[in-house]
């Protein structure tokens, strides 16, 4: 009895190997073609019947089948050999695994469509981890020389097969015709060759290789995906720069020409490619070392090139540019024109004070060119660096103040025409070079009342309609509020929705789970849209909600069950081990802060399963993050009236967003007498009440817990801590400053674990956090000491790698549990953030979420804030200096900046070696109105004595700042200013500090 084509072939992959499966392949019809696609396909989702044995121990087994061949059964079958510098040979030593993996290889080559070949045909665990084209290299060519699949270009290059070819396989593939040529993926490949190869290795097969020569390796000069991108990129994993000692050893060898490679390098630079690019192909021809002459061949290409938009291009050109320029055999026309342009760039300076210098010998070489030469200079004298003006009034003077006249009379009236219309843009520097030639200032007019910036004395949160937050109107607002919620940005929307649950649950219709099923496929976005309910429930019911940021989609997936299960509770907050057995991967554990707020979200599910008619005291009534003092009143009596004892993480959490004074306090005040719990009354009745007095302690010692409390009489010392640290932030209480301590006290106690080794590329082994008591409510102060027990990130051993991770993506979220004393949170991100010292990605966006609460109007910014504030203005990454630099904008606005903290704490940066330049280029960017005049003087008069008696780099143009507001207000300058500024009377500072001290 004979076997089907499907039955043989459900035999060859379940008992025999590629040996006896490429024949097979070789002699199917179109018929028998589609049976067995068919068939592959069906095995690829169920698996392989009786399949073989998996080996009992690790490492390579023999398989039978393949041990004993030497390839002879495919001869017949077979084109003609390979070329001869293939040395691809099929092993006989195959582990199950692979060879399963290979078999499915060969058949989708043979017969798989393009539909299974970019869909599901290829996705078996596996099958593109292991180069089966070059280990069964004889096997593949047979079958590909049979079936000829036209997919195979795009699979290859661009689709799930790009992982397994590389140049020269690729290159094997185009000879024998299997694929058509596409010159970026082939450039591509063959830019990868450098982490494969020796530089000496693959210098010298290219230099046998003429195609790649001349067709593939000049490819690398067009393309963004090239070796200049892979060698920026392996630089930390590999030695740097490989390609570019490829290429100087083919040039060397005189398999390429200098002069080619230095015009492709030239033409690369005038491309749109990112910065790294760029520096690679400026440092590739930099390395082939120009001659002179080599570069005056160049200057049409490098005048061309002072068009770039990247000043690291124009800087190039540049210095190359200026030692040829007053050759004989340069043409200096586009140079001027060029130039004409460049002077209105402000994102020049160094580059311009090159071009400026090297212009202002040309009058000295021929007289006709001083015009232009003048014109220039003039335009310079606009520019916003003061350097840059500095260095064009100089040479401008000197051309002015020439022994042989230079300009003729109508030019210098036009120039001199000019300076009169700049005099008031010009800084000190370039002032003083140009008096001679600038109109004789007006009299001063009467001196005005000097403009004083004065911190705000008292904050008082505004409670009223005009800020009170519109709860949810009915179930089409909260379906709609629902899709916010998943967008995790804005904890008032978060809030709404809960505090809509919570009210509108008892009102929802009928098919509300329907309804719902939209929102529920949000929770996995990373499944296919076509996705039915099915398969993403049968997801979440693996894999559900989790971490900090799952704990409100655990309770909208709680919604949609009915509660029929407590999610939210369920959600593990530790650091949690990921991954198979042995391996040493953990997940980041979650901010302390998430603890408590996980508890009242429990509560609040709990209260929805038991279809109780209670809200949660914590959610929002008025912006942006506030709880009115009435409304936690009347909460409280309605859980009273319901017999219901109130969740102590809610409670904590409404204290310490409820304001304590103002109108809306006193009308809560008239409301306590209803309230039955005499501890909690008297609580509220000191918190609203307007005295100043500082509490007398519930008991004589208050207690250290533990654990959270189970009641409320036990949970009050803990609330009266944290009342008193909300309403009085920065008072020094003794009782509440000794329980503040006392986190502090045992975490120094505990020894440090050592430091993490050295980054090596795999994950660090590290055993799980474990807390011995919930972090929320270490030394009886819930909230506020809940990052007490959390080391500094340099000292926490492992965990630090991803401690601020975790943060990060649920800052917003925390700041709002304590609006009204965010000084620990603040604190703990100056620990998890500042000491990177780095514009890493995780720690950029950190310092970024904790600015952008300084923002809105408050109270005075604290030490952690100003110090916050103070790291941003000299972070090395643009986009948190342009928001710190917003952020101090705002603050002075709403009065919330102290200048003296600000200035002290930007001086001790700068002393520990922090650019000077970042501060003065963010300082000098901001629009300077009286108010901002006046705190930015308070600021330097604060920063320049906490500065080294030794300058720093940079500090000429902040001096000049301090200069022209000292120029706007008129105010005197303090001793200790005054005394710094005489140990700088030295070298390029002596024009500016002896401006200021004769001014004094």
């Amino acid at each position: 009895m004979s076997l089907s084509v499907t039955e043989q072939f459900g035999y060859i992959m379940s008992c025999q190997g590629t040996q006896e499966l490429v024949p097979f392949l070789l002699k199917l019809s179109p018929k028998d073609v589609k049976a067995v696609r068919a068939k592959a396909l069906a095995l690829l989702q169920h698996g392989i019947p009786n399949a073989r044995p998996r080996p009992a121990r690790r490492g390579w087994t023999v398989f039978p089948p393949l041990a004993a061949s030497t390839g002879e059964a495919l001869a017949a079958a077979l084109p003609p050999p390979a070329p001869a510098d293939t040395s691809f040979a099929d092993t006989p030593f195959i582990d199950p695994t692979d060879e399963e993996g290979a078999l499915f290889f060969l058949t989708g080559l043979a017969t798989y469509t393009r539909k299974e070949a970019f869909g599901r045909g290829f996705h078996w665990a596996g099958s593109l981890m292991h180069n089966y084209f070059s280990s069964r290299w004889a096997a593949v060519r047979a079958v590909l020389q049979h079936a000829r699949p036209a997919w195979l270009s795009d699979w290859l290059m661009g689709g799930f097969g790009s992982s397994l070819a590389n140049y020269w396989l690729l290159r094997e593939l185009e000879d024998a015709g299997f694929i058509e040529y596409r010159p970026q993926q082939f450039a591509f490949q063959l830019a990868w060759l450098a982490l494969d190869q020796r530089p000496g290795q693959l210098a010298e097969r290219l230099g046998k290789d003429e195609k790649a020569l001349t067709r593939d390796l000049p490819l690398q000069f067009e393309y963004e995906a090239s070796m200049a991108r892979l060698d920026g990129r392996s630089a930390a994993n590999y030695e740097k720069h490989t390609w570019q000692r490829v290429l100087l050893g083919l040039v060397e060898a005189g398999h390429l020409h200098r002069a080619d490679i230095r015009t492709r390098c030239l033409l690369a630079l005038r491309r749109d490619f990112r910065r790294p690019l760029l520096t690679w192909f400026k440092e590739l021809f930099l390395s082939l070392q120009p001659t002179p002459a080599e570069c005056l061949a160049h200057q049409a290409d490098l005048v061309e090139l002072l068009a770039h938009a990247q000043p690291l291009v124009v800087n190039f050109a540049l210095n190359l540019l200026k030692a040829v320029w007053l050759e004989p055999g340069f043409d200096l026309a586009p140079l001027l024109q060029a130039a004409d342009s460049l002077v209105r760039r402000p994102e020049l300076k160094t580059g311009l004070q090159t071009l400026l210098a090297c212009l202002a010998r040309l009058p000295r070489q021929e007289a006709a060119h001083a015009p232009a030469v003048a014109r220039l200079l003039a335009a310079a004298l606009a520019h916003p660096d003061a350097a840059v003006q500095a260095r064009a009034a100089k040479h401008l003077a000197d051309l002015l103040s020439a022994k042989t006249l230079l300009l003729p009379s109508a030019d210098t009236s036009a120039i001199l025409v000019a300076l009169a219309d700049q005099a008031a843009l010009l800084g000190p520097a370039a002032r003083a070079a140009l008096a001679p030639w600038l109109a004789a200032p007006s009299p001063a007019p009467a001196p005005k009342a000097a403009t004083v910036y004065a911190p705000l004395a008292q904050f008082v949160p505004d409670i009223s309609p005009a800020t009170a937050i519109a709860p949810v109107a009915d179930w089409h607002e909260l379906l709609f509020l629902s899709a916010a919620m998943l967008r995790q940005n804005d904890p008032v929307a978060l809030e709404r929705w809960l505090d809509g649950l919570l009210r509108l649950h008892g009102q929802l219709p009928a098919d509300y789970q329907q309804q719902l099923q939209p929102y529920i496929k949000r929770l996995v976005p990373w499944l296919s849209s076509k996705s039915t309910l099915a398969e993403v429930l049968a997801h979440l019911a693996e894999w559900p909600p989790a971490w900090a940021k799952g704990l409100f989609e655990a309770l909208l997936l709680s919604w949609y069950e009915g509660f029929a299960s407590a999610r939210v509770s369920q959600i593990a907050l530790g650091r949690q081990p990921i991954g198979g057995v042995g391996q040493a991967a953990y997940a980041s554990a979650a901010d302390p802060l998430c603890y408590p707020n996980q508890q009242r979200l429990a509560f609040a599910e709990v209260l929805l399963a038991q279809q109780t008619a209670l809200p949660l005291l914590s959610t929002f009534t008025h912006q942006p993050h506030y709880v009115s003092p009435v409304v936690l009143v009347e909460k409280l009596l309605r859980y009273q009236q319901y017999g219901t004892a109130p969740n102590l993480a809610d409670l904590t959490i409404a204290l310490a967003r409820t304001p304590a004074g103002g109108p809306v306090a006193e009308v809560a005040q008239q409301l306590l007498p209803a309230l039955a719990h005499p501890g909690l009354r008297e609580l509220l009745g000191w918190y609203f009440s307007p005295t100043t007095v500082s509490p007398a302690p519930p008991c004589a010692v208050l207690p250290r817990l533990v654990a959270w409390p189970t009641t409320l009489d036990a949970a009050l010392p803990g609330l009266w801590a944290v009342a008193a640290r909300t309403k009085y932030p920065a008072a020094q209480l003794p009782w509440l400053a000794a329980l503040e301590q006392a986190a502090e006290t045992a975490l120094a106690a505990t020894p440090a674990p050592p430091p993490p080794p050295a980054w090596a590329g795999t994950p660090l082994p590290a055993p799980p956090l474990v807390f011995t008591s919930p972090p929320g409510v270490v030394a009886g102060l819930p909230l506020y000491s809940a990052h007490a027990v959390m080391r500094p990130r340099h000292q926490r051993g492992p965990e630090g790698w991803d401690g601020y991770a975790a943060l990060r993506t649920v800052y917003t979220q925390l700041h709002a549990l304590l609006p009204q004393y965010p000084a620990p949170l603040y604190r703990h991100t100056l620990r998890c953030a500042a000491p990177a010292g780095q514009s890493a990605g995780a720690s950029r966006e950190l310092l970024q979420s904790a600015l952008y609460t300084l923002l809105p109007a408050g109270p005075v910014l604290a030490e952690e804030a100003t110090q916050l504030l103070a790291t941003g203005l000299v972070h090395p990454a643009p986009a948190c200096r342009a928001l710190a630099q917003q952020v101090l904008e705002q603050t002075i606005n709403h009065r919330r900046l102290m200048p003296a903290a600000l200035g002290q704490a930007l001086g001790q940066l700068l002393a520990a070696d922090a650019p000077v330049s970042r501060l003065t280029e963010g300082l000098a960017a901001l629009s300077l109105g009286p108010p901002t005049a006046a705190a930015l003087r308070q600021i330097l008069d604060a920063l320049l004595p906490e500065l080294p008696s030794a300058p720093p780099w940079g500090l000429r143009r902040l001096l000049e700042l301090y200069a022209d507001l000292q120029a706007q207000l008129v105010q005197p300058i303090p001793a200790a200013v005054r005394e710094r500024l005489a140990s700088w009377d030295a070298g390029v500072l002596k024009p500016v500090s002896a401006a200021l001290l004769a001014a004094a």
